[in-house]
């Protein structure tokens, strides 16, 4: 038995709850080993994980990570990525999100 996209978003939501974003990365990396393409939703678990221990540079380099993998980032992307800008207290950064949303 083999682990599939399901499987791997799962655990990385496991992470994103625990706010493990050491753990939750580990498992990213672990897909793309395992020839597992992540998916929205997998990144958008990592993006959550970051949220919440206010990891925005890492929650923004995961955006980054998935435009140059030609995923579109959805609503569930932008709001766990404003919810970082908030627990970063970058108000600023937040409404830059809320606008690349809207747009």
């Amino acid at each position: 038995l083999k682990p599939d996209r399901i499987s791997y978003c799962a655990v990385l939501n496991a992470c994103a709850k625990a706010g493990d974003t050491k753990r939750a990365e580990a498992w990213l990396g672990e897909m793309a080993k395992s020839n597992v393409t992540p998916d929205v939703v997998a990144y958008n678990a990592f993006i959550s994980a970051c949220a919440r221990k206010g990891e925005l540079s890492k929650a923004e380099g995961c955006l980054a990570e998935m435009a140059s993998q030609e995923l579109v980032p959805d609503v569930i992307s932008y709001s766990a990525l404003i919810h970082a800008c908030a627990r970063s207290a970058d108000l600023a950064k937040a409404k830059q999100c809320l606008e690349a949303m809207i747009s």
